[in-house]
């Protein structure tokens, strides 16, 4: 369908060349439309308008098919004259018939008056279209700097928020770090007070044994011997002065870590609307209003993307202290 349409529209799009409408058959190409004759004519048949001093005196014009407008319908004579009554062409024969009462001028007379307010609307135009090219040139610079500020924009955001994910990370090393530190030291100590109190044991056990085996013998001077030696007690920690808080463990970091990120998310949505609200108000693209503002869109102000983190530390972690005092049993 698409294809027929176009093989039936495609012989009326062709430019077909202005004929002379003496030439036998039209064989040639009229170069002038003569108003006076109502006709078109080729070289050869527009010199007599040249040649004789009658036809000299009609009007010339461009080739035009349009060549028929410029007749009177009714009484097929050429259109000479104006009426400013019915503001239409008229010829001769209608100035004396139906339009002799009328406000009638030559069309040349009119159109001359006419070339006044033609002449002025020309220059209002060209005043009209100089504005409209100015403020066409400060669009376009408006939507260049508003791109290029855009992507600085973009490119500064990026930047901005890799160095806040990298002080995060660097934060969550540090804090890991602590931990495992406070760990170290807190294990060492149980685990030195685990060996202690083993060995203790171990010798309080021994102690004891010896004192169960002394108490069953019936040799008063191995008894007294012995027993000089047992009732030295060994040295020993006194278990009063070793200070643990039960139930160890981190939890309250995870807690400071949790309100850590609680706080982090409530600073980043305020400062997210901040954000919103900035990029909200660069409309530099919408220039076509009365008042002319300065092409070129601020950046995201550094000050919105910064965030305040607290420097996160291990202030309740559990302390073991021990004593290295020694007492008596």
């Amino acid at each position: 369908m698409v294809e027929e349409q176009r093989k039936r529209s495609s012989p009326d799009r062709e430019v077909r060349p202005f004929l002379c409408d003496v030439c036998p058959r039209g064989m040639q190409k009229a170069v002038k439309s003569c108003l006076g004759c109502v006709a078109s004519y080729c070289e050869a048949h527009l010199q007599p308008h040249y040649d004789s001093p009658a036809l000299q005196r009609h009007k010339l014009i461009e080739v035009t098919r349009r060549l028929q407008e410029t007749i009177c319908s009714l009484h097929k004579e050429p259109l000479k004259v104006y009426c400013r009554t019915d503001q239409r062409c008229i010829c001769l024969l209608c100035v004396m018939d139906e339009h002799r009462h009328h406000d009638t001028i030559s069309a040349m007379a009119e159109q001359a008056e006419i070339q006044k307010s033609l002449d002025t609307a020309q220059i209002e135009s060209w005043k009209s279209i100089q504005k409209r090219e100015k403020l066409l040139h400060d669009v376009r610079q408006a939507v260049e700097s508003l791109t290029h500020t855009a992507q600085a924009a973009v490119e500064d955001n990026k930047t901005i928020f890799a160095s806040l994910i990298y002080f995060i990370e660097t934060r969550c090393i540090a804090v890991k770090e602590l931990i495992q530190d406070q760990e170290k030291d807190a294990v060492g100590q149980a685990k030195g007070l685990q060996e202690k109190l083993e060995w203790e044991i171990a010798e309080l056990r021994r102690r004891d044994a010896e004192l169960e085996k002394l108490s069953h013998t019936e040799d008063h001077i191995h008894f007294l011997q012995c027993w000089k030696l047992l009732c030295a007690p060994p040295g020993l920690c006194d278990a009063t002065c070793v200070t643990l808080i039960p139930r160890l463990s981190f939890g309250s970091v995870s807690r400071a870590t949790s309100e850590l990120k609680d706080q982090l998310e409530i600073v980043c949505q305020r400062e997210f609307v901040k954000i919103s609200e900035t990029v909200s108000r660069v409309n530099e693209v919408a220039v076509l209003q009365s008042q002319k503002r300065k092409a070129g869109a601020e950046p995201i102000p550094r000050e919105c993307l910064h965030l305040s983190l607290p420097t996160p530390s291990i202030e309740h972690c559990p302390v073991l202290m021990l004593s290295s005092q020694s007492t008596d049993a």
